[in-house]
Parts: structure tokens; sequence; C-alpha cells
């Protein structure tokens, strides 16, 4: 666990307190607010009716550590290497990198509510967002609640620790909310593996392959409709507890007297494979991985009960709160994203280009999988074509020769993405790929600020011997 203390900021009337809530590991299909058969978000549901959600939100990363990263600094990831770094060896060495332009990112969210006269505090379950790798820069506050991560079943679930950060950030709220304004980050592994919530299990022992899980290779087989059902009903159980933590939240925020005069922000940094594909975990740059909701409540002169159909990018939220809470940025580096106000102001934005990616360095003993195979891996959307590829993790993955493996999708003709196109739809195919080429070519050629190579990493050898464990490096 890691604090940090700064002198508390003089009250600020003029503006409005801000709380982002991350529920790390939710699909959005899987969530009643999004229309799922379900009722595993009541309280969300709630929420959004009184506020914006984002229909078609897209992460872009396929896991924890590069999600948060990039929607905290609104970069994307790859652009937070070191260009002369692109050649790696192992997933040890890539958090490392990921960490080092973290921590020298000038201004991240955080810093920046810090540089504009906010307090800041963070809660968070660890991990891949553990303050050791740079993302407790900004806060005046940050505490890591060390979260026992895993696969497949267990009774020895998240839900003390899921509790532990909500209590402990209520606590916050009441301590500070006549400190104004504030930012108040709180982030939950509760939707993440290993599950051993039972809501819609009817109580059934689950199969035997689910509780010997131990690995993400471990689930690299075909299960039966028993074993993806009972993985489902997990998933779903898991949601349904973090969303009472929710709906205890608003009601602190209500007593609290705080409701109109906070910005919430409820999101996910990506979703979760349940065998729609290949596995029971995450990476990949399916929808159901890379489709995350997204929902504001109270956002500055907004209407309410608004659905956004539009597609838009987590990284879209540093530069829209930049804009509609007039921050100002002392270090106004390009931002990948774009602002999405005129999306609330009936204004007509121009359609936007999705771009999403993940590296990973997991070793896959299934050939020819499009999945936990080393290799970088990018997702393009365009309207509603989409075009992933896998290419070398080699320096240059800009190049056509580095590509693997590709696949092109139409989402609306075939949302479960189960038809690849990329056979006989060459035109959409080569427009595509090339985007894909150009946008590679540029993040990787260009890091968004200045690294120090003797930078020291010397703090993330704890938390690294901790993600040995877990079986994630």
């Amino acid at each position: 666990m890691e604090m940090k203390k700064h002198k508390v900021r003089k009250m600020q009337e003029d503006k409005i307190n801000v709380v982002l809530i991350s529920l790390d590991t939710v699909r959005a299909d899987h969530l009643s607010a999004y229309g799922y058969k379900r009722k595993t978000t009541p309280n969300l549901e709630k929420i959004a009716k009184n506020g914006i959600l984002f229909r078609q939100a897209v992460s872009p990363a396929g896991y924890t550590l590069p999600a948060h990263a990039s929607l905290f600094t609104g970069l994307y990831s790859s652009r937070l290497i070191p260009k002369e770094s692109w050649v790696l060896e192992n997933q040890e060495q890539l958090i490392q990198k990921f960490s080092l332009g973290l921590k020298q990112a000038p201004e991240p969210m955080a810093q920046l509510f810090q540089n504009n006269g906010y307090l800041t505090a963070g809660f968070t379950g660890d991990a891949y967002i553990d303050g050791s790798l740079g993302f407790s820069k900004g806060f005046s506050e940050y505490f890591d609640f060390p979260t026992i991560l895993g696969h497949g079943y267990s009774p020895d679930q998240q839900e003390d620790k899921t509790k532990e950060i909500f209590k402990s950030g209520i606590e916050w709220l009441r301590r500070n909310r006549k400190n104004s304004p504030f930012f108040l980050f709180l982030h939950t592994y509760e939707a993440h593996q290993p599950h051993g919530h039972t809501y819609f299990t009817q109580n059934n022992p689950p199969p035997l392959r689910l509780r010997k899980l131990k690995t993400p290779v471990d689930s690299l087989f075909t299960p039966t409709k028993e074993e993806r059902e009972f993985a489902i009903d997990l998933y779903d159980s898991s949601i349904f507890c973090v969303d009472r933590y929710l709906g205890d939240l608003m009601e602190e925020l209500d007593r609290l007297h705080l409701v109109e005069n906070t910005l919430l922000i409820i999101l996910s940094d990506h979703g979760e494979d349940i065998w729609n594909h290949t596995c029971w975990d995450h990476g990949e740059m399916y929808e159901e991985v890379l489709r995350v909701p997204l929902i504001f409540l109270n956002f500055p002169n907004a209407q309410k009960n608004i659905a956004v159909t539009t597609p838009v990018s987590l990284l879209d939220l540093y530069p829209t709160l930049v804009e509609s809470l007039n921050l100002k940025r002392s270090f106004p580096y390009p931002l990948d994203g774009r602002s999405l106000i005129s999306l609330f102001q009936d204004k007509i934005i121009g359609s936007s280009t999705l771009f999403s990616e993940h590296m990973d360095f997991t070793i896959n003993p299934v050939p020819n999988k499009v999945s936990k195979f080393n290799g970088h891996y990018i997702s393009v959307r365009q309207e509603n074509m989409k075009y992933i590829s896998r290419r070398f993790l080699n320096g240059s993955p800009h190049l056509s020769s580095s590509i693997l493996e590709e696949s092109l999708f139409d989402l609306h003709q075939d949302p479960g993405e189960k038809i690849n196109l990329s056979g006989n739809s060459s035109d959409i195919l080569n427009r595509l790929r090339n985007l894909c080429n150009d946008m590679l070519f540029l993040i990787s050629k260009e890091t968004a600020f200045i690294h120090d190579s003797d930078y020291s990493l010397s703090e993330e050898i704890e938390l690294m011997q901790r993600l040995r464990d877990f079986g994630y490096v």
C-alpha cells in the first residue's frame, strides 16, 4: 500500500468535483444498463437514466495497464514507450517500459487536476494499476489494496478488497467533502477472475475444469455448454456484486449533498472473452474485450437520459474533461483523443477512426490462434468495418511485412465477428491496413515527450514478483 500526502488546497466554489470509477474487466454487453437480459446492474441503470450513456465506447487497449495508461494520459499506450525500446524480449520488460513512460508523463490526469487546484485521491486494486508503476503521479493520496488475481473459480474472491476500496473512498469523501474541488479515483478488480460470487449459479457446484484454471493458457480449450454457461453465471454474479457498491456510493454522495456538484464517470478498462472466440481471458481485439461501458452523471451543461450511439474511445475522456471543466494544461503535448462536448450539444462531428492495441509475450501452446500469442495486436475501426492484425514485436510493426495474420469484419452484419471478410474485400482491407500502418508508423517513431534513460525502476521489484505469482509475467 502506498500513500503520498500534499497540502490541501483552498476550496474553490466554482469548480465541480469529479469521481472517476474504473470497473476492471467489465464488458458492456453484460450490463442490464446496456440491455443485457439479466438484471446485473440495477444501480447503474438508475445512474444512466439520469446521465449520459455511450453505447459504442471502445478501450484503446486489451488489458489493465496500457488501457489505464491511455485513459490517464490521453495517449496511445505505445506512445509512452521510448521509440528505441520497441524491440522487447519479455512481458516484464514491456511492463517496465510502460512504467517508465507513466512516471515521466508530464501531466497525467491526476496531475492535471492537482495543477488546477483539485485535491486528489485514489483507491485501487493494485497489480497492473499499482502506484509504483507511475499511476500515483499527481495524487495527494494513493492507496493500493493488494488483490489476489487468478483464473477460473475460487471461493476466495475479491469482494473483501472491493468493499475496502469503496469504504475507504466513502470515508475519504466524508473527510474532504468541504475541500472542494476534488478528484477521486476508485478502481476494483471485482469482475476479474477468479470468481466466487454465485448469485446466478443457483448454488450449483462449478465444473471441475473451471476450478483448475491457473493461467490464461489453461483456458485454451473448447468448453462444454455447461462449463461456458457456468463461467457466464460467475462473471455476471461478480458484476452484480460491484453494482451494489455503486449503489452504496450513490447513497453516500446523496447523504453528503455532493450529487449535484459532482461529475461521476463510470467506465471499464476492457471486457472479457468468455470463450466467445478463444479462451476465458482478455487482451484480444474482439468486441467483447474492447467494447466497454462509459457513463457520465452530471456532465456540465448537458441534458439527462442521453444515449450516445457515436463510437468513441476512452482516449477521448482526457480532452473532454479539459474542455468541459476549463482545465488549464501546464504541458500541452498533442493528445490522441478528441473532446466529446459536441456530442452533447446536438452538433454533428465527423466519423472517427478508433484504434486499439495489445502487446503480448504470453507463450501460446496452441498454434495459429488469434490470441495469446507473442505479437502486437492492432484493431482499426472505421464506421461499421473493423480490421484486426497481429504483427511481430520486432521494432517495425508499421511495415506490412511484419503482419502475421489479419481479419476484417462488418460489425453491422456480423456483430459477433464470426465471418472474416479479409479474403473477399480487398479494397476495404487495403485501406484499413494502410491506415493501420500509418498509425503505427507515427506512434512508433514519435513518443509524446523526452524520456530520461537513467530513470529508476527499482520501485517495481516487489510488484513484479506478485505479477509472477499471478501468472501474468
